[in-house]
């Protein structure tokens, strides 16, 4: 930056770089009186006055400014600077660049460089995508890649005739495309790991469309995940005269949009109208052999569909399938209502398959059945934690790994549940088998980093706090200069007394980069799958957690578990549970 000084020049370079030495902004440029004389800016105000000079104010779309210094390397701190002006009368005006660090103002001689360093932030930005009315909402930036955040609706976003159904990366996408499984498209309230910069445009359905729809039964009483690329052998037939097809003028779908739920519920909330009890019949008959094979008779009847009958059907999924056969399909299975039955959510719309997702079915009541593991999918981002009979984690947690069993007692959906498995400073809640009916909520706890005698260091978070269900997720960016961590409880929830002491974390780094601790006097190292768990009574002070203060804290009753994994950084999830004496 240029600026003239009493008939001359004076130069002083601004040198912007991120924490990884990286250029920020693109070129070079010579600025003139960037500064009006004798104005105080604050050195957030400087950045943005040069970058507007340079036309590079995009930049901070990308990047935090972070700190000012008058040296590369061990200069002192400023948070000011200024164009100070000073009359000579006839010699005329001498003009000094200055900035304030903790000693005052001083002077930057000629030729001198400051050094700007910024953070690099991730962007998400939304498109309305032929919205006729309303805004994009406000985009959101996260500072760390692997931060997961929650995304929002359309807002006021409106599109006259359509739907909002959710956002997708691909501009051209329509739903069409989803149900045909080659977009991924997000809902409202949906979670995303944010790894670099992304632009989500939204996707409409259009409303009470003109489109053909086809209702196709399975009868081998599975319930299947959608999209699920199951042949059209496993399904009745295309029969247009059997009450099971409806033309366009009849107007089935409430929205063109793909739905899938494997209740029924949410399908049927999207479909004006269904087959009726006899149609269904009547299209099933045609295979006495399946109806024999997986239900003990070759036929049924409309009165075996109505309210007390012995067979009724979930429609679980409304698409447009990939075959292009220019209808869409309502598909269902039949279930027999003495059985209970098993179905698989992969609980989210960003997973990826290798193969089919796991398929439910139907059992005799107190049946013991396997429980899936997630050999067919996976989920970019996120790892896979196991199953739970509630969405968030809040019902009784199953493992993944295919060694777990379920006896079935009434109709159950076991729901994928995942953990963010990037790096990156962000709170996750990580909902597992925890009920309690005190408040722990009000429970928080405090990360910071340690040395290698246990003394305490920089806070690394203040308020961590656990969700309804007791878990409380942090996600630690790593520091390959930090291993240990002490976790202080600093409050609690009524009726109960704090940890006198912290937990004393070692964290250690496995080949493929995935975290495992220590905890500091006892046995064992732990991770996502083996966490560690400390227990008491409401009212009693915990011991120590070193030593052999484990066994005193296993017999008392309330718990916290740290468990974690790293994918580039280190995710610390506890799970507290706490009940009152009887």
């Amino acid at each position: 930056m240029t600026f003239s000084n009493n008939g001359s020049t004076t130069s002083v370079r601004f040198e912007f770089k991120d924490t990884d030495n990286g250029d920020v902004g693109s070129g070079s440029y010579s600025l003139w009186n960037v500064f009006t004389d004798n104005k105080e800016y604050t050195t957030e105000e400087a950045v943005s006055a040069v970058l507007n000079s340079a036309n590079q104010s995009s930049v901070m779309d990308e990047y935090i400014f972070k700190e000012a210094k008058t040296a590369q390397n061990g200069g002192a701190t400023f948070t000011k600077i200024q164009v100070k002006t000073t009359t000579y009368g006839y010699y005329g005006t001498s003009r000094k660049l200055q900035v304030y660090t903790e000693s005052g103002w001083q002077d930057v001689s000629s030729n001198s460089t400051l050094y700007f360093t910024f953070e690099k932030i991730y962007v998400v930005r939304f498109n309305g995508n032929g919205n006729t009315s309303g805004s994009a909402p406000t985009m959101i930036t996260v500072a760390n890649a692997g931060t997961e955040i929650t995304l929002p609706g359309a807002g006021t976003l409106e599109k006259s005739g359509y739907s909002f159904v959710g956002w997708t990366e691909n501009p051209t996408a329509s739903t069409d495309e989803f149900e045909k499984g080659n977009v991924t498209i997000y809902p409202a309230g949906s979670s995303l790991v944010v790894s670099e910069n992304r632009t989500l445009y939204a996707v409409w359905a259009e409303n009470n469309p003109n489109v053909k729809v086809h209702f196709f039964i399975r009868l081998d009483a599975r319930i299947i995940n959608e999209p699920s690329g199951a042949p059209k052998s496993e399904y009745t037939g295309h029969d247009t005269s059997s009450g099971m097809y409806f033309n366009s003028s009849e107007k089935v779908l409430k929205e063109a949009k793909f739905v899938t739920d494997p209740t029924g519920e949410k399908v049927v909330d999207n479909l004006n109208k269904l087959p009726t009890n006899a149609a269904i019949a009547t299209a099933v008959n045609k295979y006495p052999t399946s109806l024999n094979n997986n239900y003990g008779q070759r036929s049924i009847t409309a009165d075996d569909l109505a309210e007390n009958g012995d067979f009724y059907v979930i429609w679980y999924v409304v698409k447009l399938p990939q075959q292009l056969d220019g209808y869409w399909h309502v598909d269902g299975v039949l279930l027999k209502k003495d059985k209970v039955t098993l179905a698989y959510d992969l609980n989210c719309t960003d997973y990826t398959a290798d193969s089919k997702t796991p398929v439910g079915g139907s059992y005799e009541k107190n049946t013991t059945v396997d429980v899936s593991d997630n050999s067919g999918f996976k989920r970019p981002g996120y790892t896979f934690v196991g199953w739970n009979t509630d969405k968030n984690g809040k019902g009784t947690s199953y493992p993944g790994d295919g060694k777990g069993k379920i006896t079935l007692i009434q109709n159950t959906v076991l729901y994928a549940q995942w953990v963010n498995a990037s790096g990156g400073l962000n709170i996750k809640k990580v909902l597992n088998n925890a009920s309690a009916s005190d408040d722990i909520t009000k429970v928080t706890f405090a990360l910071y980093k340690s040395d290698d005698s246990w003394n305490k260091g920089d806070l690394v978070v203040a308020d961590l706090h656990p969700n309804a269900a007791g878990n409380v997720l942090y996600q630690l960016q790593h520091d390959p200069n930090v291993s240990k961590y002490l976790l202080y409880e600093t409050a609690t929830a009524d009726g109960y007394q704090l940890l006198t002491e912290p937990l004393k974390i070692t964290v250690t780094f496995t080949m493929d980069n995935k975290i495992e601790y220590t905890v500091d006097g006892q046995s064992g190292t732990y991770s996502i799958t083996n966490p560690f768990t400390v227990v008491n009574y409401a009212g009693v002070i915990l011991p120590d957690t070193g030593g052999s203060g484990l066994d005193q804290i296993r017999r008392i009753g309330w718990s916290v578990v740290i468990t974690s994994v790293l994918y580039a950084g280190l995710q610390l999830s506890l799970t507290l549970k706490r009940k009152r004496e009887e």
